[in-house]
């Protein structure tokens, strides 16, 4: 595993401590002692109400991040923040306290330094358990999320990729696809798959005193989308959603993992406007049975599902997907 030692054995004491430092440049710092609590399953497919609030600090947390298993894909993994209920969907997020980005698109380990670098931010990256593979697989639920009445022919499936997951117009290309397969394999050159931890500087809150949960919910995803910009990354939108669930590092047999802690500033939260605004728009419940009502004019059945999305059957038997969260406009 390609990995700096001195930055796996984090050693706390080894903060910097700068004499001539602000007051406001030292709290931007990121603290090694600090503790986050995020949710954690022992798989991604782990049944509402199970999911385990967890607390660690910062140094343990990134020390579970730069060291790589061998073994299947599924496995442990976490979640942005902490969530109510043992529930890891946008309704039952607590909180968000650190921003993870999948660039699992070819973006080499190289070009991820460079930019953080620049930013001088804090961060933990590390290779997926599809690193350097020459294979991407499209699950069509996913798909149809994206384009629920568009059949997946080989331009879609670029666009999908492209829009989606941030993959280059070069690399897709020269790609190839097997349509009729399940899922969707798309063979290209090997590439370099990573995640990218970044720690908030405190917790993103989604619910709680004072809150609108909907009016969070887009703030988030904007502090999302300008991260992305400022650090000039073609983000995957699936990371968008909160309760979003990350793998901690695996690989498979024979794999070569690659990881990296960097220490550095931690991340500004914006100001945004997420005080409840129930008096204008209605409590949350109130705007949810409105909008089952009006679905219900259209489909005979409606189901809210425990995957967080939304199953409507058609006249003809067939069932329209939708995450929760498409039918608010978040």
């Amino acid at each position: 595993m390609t990995l700096d030692i001195e930055q796996k054995n984090i050693n706390i004491e080894d903060q910097a401590e700068h004499d001539d430092a602000t007051e406001e440049a030292v709290a931007a710092e990121l603290d090694l002692n600090r503790k986050i609590e995020l949710a954690h399953a022992s798989s991604v497919q782990t049944h509402r109400g199970k999911w385990e609030n967890v607390s660690y600090t910062i140094a343990e947390f990134a020390k579970l991040l730069t060291s790589s298993a061998e073994g299947d894909k599924d496995g442990a993994c976490f979640t942005q923040g902490a969530v109510n209920s043992g529930i890891r969907d946008h309704d039952h997020i607590v909180n968000s306290q650190i921003a993870v980005f999948d660039l699992s698109n070819g973006t080499t380990a190289e070009e991820i330094d460079e930019k953080l670098a620049k930013s001088g931010y804090a961060y933990v990256r590390h290779s997926t358990y599809r690193h350097l593979s020459d294979e991407t697989l499209i699950h069509i639920n996913k798909y149809t999320g994206f384009k629920k009445d568009s059949p997946i022919t080989e331009d879609a499936a670029r666009n999908y990729l492209r829009k989606k997951r941030g993959f280059s117009k070069a690399l897709l290309a020269k790609a190839s696809f097997e349509l009729d397969r399940r899922p969707v394999i798309v063979k290209h050159e090997k590439i370099e798959k990573h995640h990218l931890i970044l720690f908030l500087s405190e917790p993103f809150i989604f619910h709680g005193d004072g809150v609108n949960n909907q009016s969070a919910q887009k703030c988030w995803r904007e502090l999302y989308k300008n991260l992305g910009k400022e650090l000039e990354l073609q983000i995957a939108h699936d990371c968008l959603d909160p309760g979003h669930a990350f793998y901690f590092p695996r690989h498979p047999e024979g794999g070569n993992p690659d990881a990296l802690f960097k220490p550095g500033k931690v991340v500004s939260l914006p100001e945004c406007g997420i005080a409840n605004e129930t008096d204008q728009n209605g409590s949350d419940s109130d705007n949810i049975r409105a909008e089952l009502s009006r679905m219900n004019d259209k489909y005979s059945v409606v189901l809210l599902g425990g995957d967080s999305r939304i199953a409507m059957k058609n006249g003809d038997n067939t069932y329209d997907f939708l995450k929760k969260s498409a039918f608010f406009d978040l």
